[in-house]
């Protein structure tokens, strides 16, 4: 049986005990996930504000829902509406 290793350390914590010389490594090595992954968190939190915004102050047209409830209140008036439509 082997024996128990010892718990793996965080990164940043793994990262803040390098000498500079390994941590400039370390961080031009994973630049693209140091700043890719903050910036797709913070659009997908400012997607969610906008939706829930939209909702909140009743502009419900910009969203999916709202541009169907649209068409069917067309669609309504254009049933009722046929005469208009179709001139006989």
């Amino acid at each position: 049986m082997r024996a128990l290793e010892k718990p793996r350390q965080s990164i940043y914590l793994s990262v803040c005990l390098l000498s500079k010389t390994r941590r400039m490594e370390v961080i031009s090595k994973y630049l693209l996930d140091i700043t890719l992954v903050p910036v797709s968190l913070c659009v997908t939190a400012g997607y969610h504000a906008y939706v829930y915004r939209s909702f909140k102050a009743q502009r419900r047209r910009l969203t999916t829902v709202g541009v169907n409830q649209m068409r069917k209140k067309w669609l309504e008036t254009v049933v009722e509406r046929k005469d208009f439509l179709f001139n006989k």
